[in-house]
C-alpha cells in the first residue's frame, strides 16, 4: 500500500518544532538555570543594597528608640501625672513590652504569608501614627493605651533584618544581618541625645517633644517603601518564579548589571506554611536553645538600659543625662567589636564572650557608692558594650538558622520570648534596691555564658550546622536543585512524548 506524502504544513511545523527544541536545549546548556543565591552573586552588592540598608536600618532602630524612650518617660512622666505611683507607673513600660510580645506573633507570620514589603510598611505606618498620638495623650491611661499599641507595632522589628539578609547571597547574609545592628546603636544614641537636649532644658512639655522627635526616623523609613523590593527568596519559595526574576532584574539594573538572559531554578517546597514547623524534630533543639538565650539576653539588656538613670542618680533625686549618654555610647563599640568576635569565635562562643563581660560589669556596678563617678561610668560603658555585642550576635545568628518560608516566624517567636524577658525586667517594684536588680541581671548574663557553649555541642559546629546543614536539609543545595529541576524537565518531556504517541496511535 502506497504511503501518503506528508502534508507540507505538517512538515514545516515539525521542522520549526525541532528548531525551537534545538535552540532551547542549546540555550539551557549555555545558560543553565540559577538559584537566587547564584543570581545575587552575579548582581553583587551595590546601590540597591546600600539604600535598603538605610531603610531597613531606620525601621530596625525604631525598637531601640522606643525602648530608650521608656527609660526617660519612666523618670519624667510622674511630673505630668503626679497621682500615679508604684506599679501603675510601671505600666508604661510593661504595656509596651506586652504589646511587643503580641506584635511579634502578628508581624512575623504576616511577613511569611503576605510578604516582607507589605508587612514592613504596615507596621511602620501604625508605629508612626501611634507614636505621634502618644505626645497628644491627655490622661495617663490614654498614654498607657497608645504606648501599648506602639509596642504591638514594634513587633515588626524582625522584618527589616530578615529582608536585608535575603537581599544578598548567602555568603554575605550573615554580614548584613549583623551590620544592621549598628542602627540599633544609632537609635540608642539618637534617643539619648534627644533626651539630653530636650529634658535638660527643663520645659513643661519636654517629654511630649521628645516623643515627637522619636517618630522622625520612623517617618523616613516609611518613605523607603518606594525603593523597597519584595524578597526574591520569599517569592520563589511561594512558587512565584517570574515575579522573583522580575525583582532580581530590577535590583540588577539598580546596581548597573544586566541579567536579562538569566533563568531561575524551579524550587518546589514540600508542604505549606506552618508556624509549628519550628518545633519539628530537626529544629526543636535549636529553637529551644535560642529561646533561652533570647530570654536571658532581654532581661540583661533591657534591665541594664532601664537601670541607667538610677545608676547615675544623685542624692537629690536628679540624673546626670550626660553620664547616661556616655555609658550608652558603649553600644557603638559593642557593635564594632561584635563584628570582629563573630568572625574569630563564631556565633555561639561570641555570645559566651560578651555575656561573661556583662556579668562582671553588673557585679562591679554594685560598688557604685564606693567608686568615683568616672570609674562607675567606665563600668556602665563596659556593660552596655558587652550587652550590645552579645545581643547583636544573638539577633543575627538566630533568624539565619531557619529556612526562608518560616524565617520571620521563627525570628518573631524568639523575639516574643525576648519580650517576656523585657516584661520581667520592667516589672520590679519601684522600691527594689538597685543592687538586687544588678545581681539578677548578672545571673541572667551568666546563664548566657553557659547555654551558647552547650549549644555548640547540641548543634555540632554552629557555623556548619546552623548556616550550612540546615539549608541543605530544608532548602536543598544548589546542585540538588539543578538535579531535581532536570528530573522534572525529563519527566515532563517523557509525559509529552507519551501523549504524542497516544495521539498518533489514535
Amino acid at each position: 500500500m502506497e504511503e501518503k506524502p506528508a502534508h507540507p504544513l505538517s512538515s514545516t511545523a515539525s521542522q520549526l518544532s525541532e528548531i525551537k527544541t534545538s535552540k532551547s536545549k542549546r540555550s539551557q546548556s549555555e545558560n543553565p538555570p540559577l538559584t537566587v543565591d547564584e543570581v545575587y552573586k552575579q548582581i553583587g552588592v551595590g546601590r540597591y543594597q546600600y539604600v535598603l540598608f538605610i531603610v531597613c536600618g531606620l525601621g530596625y532602630a525604631a525598637d531601640s528608640i522606643e525602648t530608650g524612650l521608656l527609660t526617660f518617660l519612666s523618670s519624667t512622666i510622674h511630673n505630668e501625672w503626679p497621682n500615679v505611683h508604684g506599679f501603675e507607673l510601671n505600666l508604661i513600660t510593661v504595656g509596651v513590652f506586652v504589646g511587643e510580645f503580641l506584635g511579634c506573633f502578628i508581624w512575623g507570620p504576616l511577613a511569611d504569608r503576605f510578604g516582607r514589603r507589605r508587612a514592613f510598611l504596615t507596621s511602620n505606618i501604625f508605629l508612626l501614627v501611634f507614636g505621634g498620638l502618644s505626645a497628644a495623650a491627655q490622661t495617663y491611661w490614654q498614654f498607657v493605651l497608645v504606648r501599648f499599641l506602639v509596642g504591638v507595632c514594634i513587633g515588626g522589628i524582625v522584618i527589616p533584618l530578615d529582608t536585608l539578609a535575603e537581599s544578598v547571597d548567602e555568603a554575605k547574609s550573615a554580614q548584613f544581618a549583623f551590620a544592621i545592628n549598628y542602627w540599633w546603636a544609632f537609635g540608642t544614641i539618637y534617643v539619648n541625645a534627644a533626651a539630653a537636649t530636650v529634658l535638660d532644658a527643663d520645659t513643661a512639655d519636654g517629654w511630649r517633644l521628645l516623643v515627637i522627635l522619636c517618630t522622625v526616623p520612623i517617618a523616613i523609613a516609611c518613605l523607603g517603601y518606594f525603593v523597597f523590593e519584595e524578597s526574591a527568596l520569599w517569592l520563589i519559595d511561594q512558587g512565584r518564579e517570574q515575579e522573583a526574576l522580575d525583582v532580581l532584574r530590577r535590583v540588577a539594573k539598580t546596581n548597573g548589571h544586566d541579567i536579562s538572559d538569566v533563568t531561575l531554578v524551579a524550587y518546589e517546597h514540600d508542604g505549606g506554611f506552618s508556624p509549628k514547623e519550628i518545633f519539628s524534630r530537626s529544629l526543636l533543639s535549636r529553637t529551644l536553645t535560642f529561646a533561652v538565650i533570647w530570654l536571658m539576653m532581654a532581661i540583661g539588656y533591657y534591665g541594664a538600659s532601664l537601670a541607667g538613670p538610677y545608676i547615675f542618680n544623685s542624692g537629690d533625686g536628679s540624673t546626670n543625662y550626660t553620664e547616661v549618654f556616655f555609658g550608652c555610647s558603649g553600644e557603638v563599640v559593642g557593635a564594632v567589636l561584635g563584628t570582629v568576635m563573630l568572625a574569630v569565635l563564631g556565633p555561639m562562643l561570641s555570645q559566651s564572650f560578651f555575656y561573661s563581660i556583662a556579668t562582671v560589669a553588673c557585679l562591679l556596678i554594685t560598688l557604685k557608692d564606693v567608686v568615683p563617678k568616672t570609674v562607675l561610668t567606665i563600668f556602665d560603658f563596659a556593660l552596655r558594650m558587652a550587652m550590645m555585642g552579645g545581643s547583636c550576635v544573638t539577633f543575627s545568628a538566630s533568624p539565619l538558622a531557619f529556612p526562608t518560608h518560616i524565617r520571620a516566624t521563627a525570628h518573631g517567636f524568639h523575639y516574643g520570648v525576648g519580650r517576656i524577658g523585657c516584661i520581667l525586667a520592667s516589672s520590679w517594684p519601684a522600691s527594689t534596691p538597685l543592687n538586687v536588680l544588678l545581681f539578677t541581671y548578672a545571673a541572667c548574663n551568666f546563664v548566657n555564658v553557659v547555654v551558647p557553649a552547650l549549644g555548640r555541642h547540641l548543634s555540632s559546629v554552629p557555623e556548619e550546622e546552623v548556616f550550612g546543614v540546615l539549608r541543605s536539609e530544608l532548602c536543598a543545595t544548589d546542585e540538588s536543585k539543578r538535579v531535581r529541576s532536570a528530573m522534572n524537565s525529563m519527566a515532563r518531556a517523557s509525559t509529552l512524548e507519551s501523549q504524542g504517541r497516544s495521539r498518533l496511535n489514535a
